[in-house]
């Protein structure tokens, strides 16, 4: 980022703007992807890659605009639950040519107020952060629904 090349925007971090009320759900939900960055395409991503290796200093993760594909929430249907707050990526602001990167990072995940109602939604139902920052996975994430339900059980430390 330093070398301040054309098509390189920025880390994902530096792109958004995050209401302080919803910080740390977002760094949750983004997880490591906080410090990808955004290029315009793989063209660009390469020759950073290989400028880092080629110096030996360090690595990175690049999302290109021309080969990021949007994660986008499709379980509509729990959007007027009690207790949603919202679409991720919906409740930041951002430059809308960054869209697909943002989607990619953040289109997928809901937030939710507080862990009762991630569990009133239905924990595995859909990929949840609440406003303190707990992190539920949906069941897909898994490798098998058993598995799911399982490690389910010992985040909510239930018994069966």
């Amino acid at each position: 980022l330093a070398l301040n090349l054309r098509g390189v925007h920025g880390t994902i971090a530096n792109l958004v703007s995050v209401p302080e009320k919803y910080q740390i759900a977002v760094e949750v939900a983004a997880g490591h992807h906080m410090n990808d960055i955004v290029v315009d395409d793989d063209n660009v991503a390469s020759y950073c890659i290989e400028y880092l290796r080629r110096e030996r200093i360090g690595r990175a993760t690049f999302l290109p605009l021309n080969k990021i594909r949007p994660m986008l929430f499709r379980e509509n249907e729990l959007l007027g639950k009690h207790g949603v707050v919202g679409v991720a990526s919906k409740l930041i602001k951002y430059d809308t040519k960054f869209m697909s990167a943002i989607e990619f990072v953040f289109g997928n995940t809901l937030i939710v107020d507080k862990l009762d109602s991630a569990r009133a939604i239905g924990v595995g139902r859909a990929r949840m952060v609440t406003l303190e920052g707990d992190l539920f996975e949906d069941v897909e994430r898994f490798d098998s629904k058993e598995e799911a339900e399982k490690r389910i059980v010992e985040l909510l430390g239930e018994e069966e």
